[in-house]
């Protein structure tokens, strides 16, 4: 620890954490200076759009962390009350058997297919049980979209409901009825998911601007010792 300049977290919850790691460990207080909170940012930006159908969007590898099959229960569970009013779309993961109204993209790699993806889709479903702070979330919200997530990792602090629908835990029986009941009712008002959209793009530019992002790179890098 001594012969680190500076530790760079991108997720405030994981600088918390480490924080009182060193604290348990016996490194005083007055050296956690060397802790920085520098958010992600993003490549470039969407619009927000509409869809005549309410597109759905998880976007994730095949982890426990990630919760697929509960994401896929959600689905289940909205396609049986409105069959056929919403889309489906899974990116990240394998295909999974019994879930004939969701598409599977599988891995997408190329930026501009990953971009046209957000642009086609409403909203964003996170169902994980622990994360920092994803980048999914800021790219899904540099395209327009709502975010439904857990209360993981930064989601809490960094997310609310001007743009975004939080669960209030992360209890899995919790996140299907709350999420259900999050898509029924924004698809339910249009008006309210624009709003929504337009806020959490705003917000995107301001919270993950790649100029301000490089700025405060480049001036650390410069002068590794000083507060960025």
């Amino acid at each position: 620890f001594p012969r680190v300049d500076k530790y760079l977290f991108v997720s405030q919850q994981a600088l918390d954490e480490f924080g009182k790691f060193l604290f348990a460990h016996n490194v005083p207080s007055s050296r956690l200076g060397k802790l920085l909170f520098v958010p992600n940012a993003v490549r470039s930006f969407g619009e927000v759009r509409e869809h005549q159908r309410t597109g759905i969007l998880f976007v994730g590898r095949a982890s426990d962390e990630k919760r697929l099959p509960l994401f896929l229960e959600l689905t289940r569970r909205i396609e049986a009350q409105r069959p056929g009013q919403f889309r489906f779309t899974v990116v990240g993961s394998p295909s999974a058997e019994g879930f004939p109204h969701v598409v599977f993209r599988g891995i997408v790699s190329d930026e501009q297919e990953m971009a046209a993806l957000y642009a086609d889709h409403d909203l964003l479903a996170m169902t994980s049980s622990r994360e920092g702070f994803p980048m999914v979330i800021l790219e899904a919200m540099a395209h327009g979209l709502v975010v439904l997530s857990t209360p993981v990792g930064d989601v809490p602090n960094r997310l609310d409901g001007s743009f975004a629908c939080i669960t209030s835990s992360v209890d899995e029986v919790v996140v299907l009825e709350e999420m259900t009941a999050g898509i029924l009712a924004l698809d339910a008002d249009r008006e309210r998911m624009r709003r929504m959209k337009r806020v959490a793009l705003d917000r995107a530019k301001q919270d993950a601007d790649p100029a301000t992002f490089r700025e405060r790179y480049r001036s650390l890098l410069i002068s590794p010792n000083s507060e960025t």
